[in-house]
């Protein structure tokens, strides 16, 4: 059973200024603290990366593989993931998308888990809510960052 989340957001710089900061290292670091490396550093469709993150207070590192299944610079994003830090049976789909919107760029944040049938309706009522304000906050600090030239 799939579990969906959105976002959309307005940032004030144009496509080409926004990619970056989605699908590099540095440009992931200025928004993501939790970033400690992504392998290779550069992310390219039909290759598959190495998301390594640190998580709680000691900033104990964990790795994350992602497929990179399409990756159109200043266009579109989508990254598959599955086993690492997610839970046995459940899969990942993330899609960035973005599109020009003025002197600005619209982008769609869209996350999809793939989560077994009864593990989804037991988690859904309390993850949703979490996850939901996570992309929210994410898309936020991504927006500050490029807006700021971090």
């Amino acid at each position: 059973m799939p579990l969906r989340v959105s976002e959309e957001i307005e940032i004030d710089a144009p496509p080409e200024r926004v990619w970056p900061y989605l699908a590099s290292e540095r440009g992931l670091a200025a928004w993501n603290d939790a970033l400690a490396r992504l392998e290779p550093p550069a992310l390219r469709a039909g290759e598959t990366c190495r998301i390594v993150l640190r998580a709680g207070p000691d900033g104990i590192e964990q790795a994350q593989e992602a497929s990179v299944v399409a990756c159109e610079p200043g266009r579109q994003l989508a990254l598959e993931l599955a086993g690492g830090r997610l839970p046995p049976g459940v899969g990942l789909r993330l899609d960035l998308s973005l599109r020009p919107a003025g002197t600005g760029t619209h982008l769609v944040i869209e996350a999809e888990a793939q989560v077994p049938g009864f593990l989804a309706s037991l988690a859904g009522p309390m993850v949703m809510p979490r996850a939901t304000a996570e992309v929210r906050a994410a898309a936020t600090r991504l927006k500050e960052a490029v807006e700021g030239g971090r």
